[in-house]
């Protein structure tokens, strides 16, 4: 058997020490490659330096814990401090480390800290972005209530005889009484009263009485204009709904 050469077995040596120098752990799907010195070392009754004790470093070791906050737990390793973003839990780090046997203190843990400018930009990013939320289900509500109150409107004349339902015209300024006091609400957006027939979303006002008049047997066309009863924003408005029998 020819026996290997001093220079083969430095090379294989070398070898064996370049990758025995990392440590790759496999955290749920998620790779991980840690220095066994001196990240590792400097923990001896860690689970992770354990682990990597008993591995040639190959293979990846897989660990269960959580993926998202194992970074921090490495980074204690690494530095003896952890800095966190505020969006990531404190309590939940302390448990992930007890679970992996590193002594982690609340004190250990620092909670980055914005500047005051930017504090206040993401709050009023998100505060816009709730009130645009509550002002578009707002509007969706009250072009709703518009639509039912129409479909009441034309189901009492219906029913009354007139015209034989053939053909059916319900616009605001024939409401009756007991109607119009229904189109008043609250508008969120200004904290002022604004008629519920002055909504500009006829589009919307259209799918939803063409649910009901189809099932009815009606064909239903949703009038509006943008001049003579428009506010001041000249925004095209509601005018009337007119179903007539389908044939």
């Amino acid at each position: 058997m020819q026996r290997k050469r001093p220079a083969e077995l430095m090379e294989e040596s070398q070898k064996l020490q370049a990758t025995s120098e990392t440590v790759k752990f496999n955290v749920c799907g998620k790779m991980f490659e840690v220095l066994r010195q001196p990240t590792l070392s400097l923990h001896p009754n860690s689970i992770l330096s354990q682990l990597a004790e008993e591995s040639d470093g190959s293979q990846p070791i897989f660990v269960e814990a959580n993926p998202e906050l194992f970074q921090y737990i490495l980074d204690f390793h690494r530095h003896r401090k952890i800095l966190v973003p505020i969006t990531v839990s404190t309590a939940a780090i302390l448990r992930e480390a007890q679970l992996l046997g590193v002594r982690v203190t609340l004190a250990d843990i620092e909670t980055e800290s914005f500047p005051l400018g930017k504090l206040a930009a993401l709050t009023a990013v998100a505060t816009e972005g709730l009130q645009n939320q509550a002002h578009l289900s707002t509007h969706r509500s009250k072009v709703e209530l518009l639509a039912h109150l129409i479909i009441a409107r034309v189901v009492s004349i219906v029913d009354s005889g007139a015209r034989n339902g053939v053909l059916v015209t319900v616009n605001r300024d024939s409401l009756e009484d007991w109607v119009q006091n229904h189109l008043v609400v609250l508008a969120m957006a200004h904290g002022t009263y604004q008629p519920l027939s002055a909504v500009d979303n006829t589009e919307l006002l259209q799918q939803l009485l063409k649910k009901w008049a189809c099932a009815n047997g009606y064909h239903v066309d949703v009038e509006s204009d943008g001049t003579l009863h428009s506010d001041a924003s000249g925004r095209v408005r509601f005018k009337s709904a007119v179903f007539s029998q389908a044939l």
